[in-house]
C-alpha cells in the first residue's frame, strides 16, 4: 500500500517559480462576462513574485483528490482523500548556501487528511532559496535538496505565453552532485483570466531514475496588472511506471 501521506508532504509547495502563493487582489475565479477581456491585456510577473519574496503569503487550502490502494491480488477502486490545511510562507531574509549569499524563507504547512474515514494529521516545514532577481536558486522539502539552474522569469506576460523555467537537481546537504539524482523540469504557460488579471500555470516534473517515480505538479497564480498575486490550486499527480496512482488538488 502505497502512503498517500507521504506524497502529500513531498509535493513541492516550494515551487521553483520563487515561492508560493501570495498577497493582493482576489478578483473572481472566471472572467466576469459583462467586461471585456482585452487579449493583449500584460500583468507584470517578475513583480508579481518579488512581492511573493519580500511579503511571503498566509492561505488555508482544502485538498481533494484519489490514491490508488489496489495490489495486484486486491484490486480496489480508488480511495477518495478529502481535508484542509494552512500555509504560511516567511518574508524572505539574507542567508548563505553553498558559500554562496542567497535570500531564504521559512514555509511552514500543516493540515489534515481524510481517508476511508481516517483522520490524519500533517506537518512539515520547508525552506525556499532565492536570487535576487527573487527567482528559486534552491528548495528544501521533504528532506530533499535541489538546485536549479539560473533563468529568468519573464517582465510581463500576456494570454497564449508559454516558456521554460529552471531545471534542478537534486544534491547533498553540501551541495555536491549525488548518485542516482531526482531531477526537475519547469515550464510556464498564461490564460486570460478577468479585465484586470492572468491566471498564470507553472508545471514542474521530477523524475527519480533510480525508483522511476515521476511527480508532475502544476500550480496556477492569478496575477494582476497592478503586480499583486494569489495562490488559486496546485494539482500534483503521482506516477510509477508511467500509471498515475495519486491525483491530490489543493484549492486556496
Amino acid at each position: 500500500m502505497r502512503s498517500y501521506l507521504f506524497c502529500i508532504l513531498g509535493i513541492a509547495f516550494t515551487l521553483t517559480v520563487g515561492g508560493c502563493g501570495g498577497s493582493g487582489d482576489t478578483p473572481s475565479p472566471t472572467p466576469t462576462a459583462q467586461v471585456p477581456i482585452d487579449p493583449n491585456l500584460t500583468v507584470p510577473v517578475s513583480a508579481a513574485f518579488a512581492n511573493i519574496a519580500s511579503n511571503g503569503l498566509n492561505q488555508p487550502f482544502t485538498i481533494s483528490g484519489w490514491v490508488d490502494q489496489s495490489t495486484g491480488t486486491n484490486p480496489i477502486p480508488p480511495t477518495p482523500i478529502t481535508g484542509s490545511g494552512h500555509v504560511i510562507l516567511g518574508a524572505a531574509v539574507g542567508a548563505t548556501l553553498c558559500n554562496f549569499a542567497v535570500r531564504v524563507a521559512t514555509e511552514a504547512i500543516t493540515g489534515t487528511t481524510i481517508a476511508n474515514g481516517i483522520s490524519t494529521p500533517f506537518a512539515t516545514t520547508d525552506k525556499i532559496y532565492y536570487r535576487n532577481d527573487n527567482t528559486t536558486v534552491a528548495t528544501d522539502a521533504a528532506g530533499e535538496l535541489f538546485l536549479y539552474l539560473p533563468y529568468a522569469l519573464p517582465a510581463t506576460v500576456r494570454a497564449g505565453d508559454v516558456g521554460s523555467t529552471g531545471n534542478g537537481t537534486q544534491v547533498n546537504a553540501d551541495c555536491s552532485q549525488r548518485s542516482f539524482a531526482a531531477n526537475t523540469t519547469g515550464a510556464y504557460t498564461v490564460a486570460s483570466d478577468s479585465a484586470t488579471s492572468l491566471l498564470v500555470t507553472f508545471i514542474t516534473e521530477k523524475k527519480n531514475p533510480f525508483t522511476s517515480a515521476v511527480n508532475k505538479t502544476s500550480t496556477v497564480y492569478r496575477i494582476g496588472t497592478n503586480g499583486n498575486v494569489s495562490l488559486v490550486s496546485i494539482t500534483a499527480l503521482s506516477s510509477f511506471l508511467s500509471s498515475v496512482y495519486q491525483t491530490l488538488i489543493f484549492t486556496f
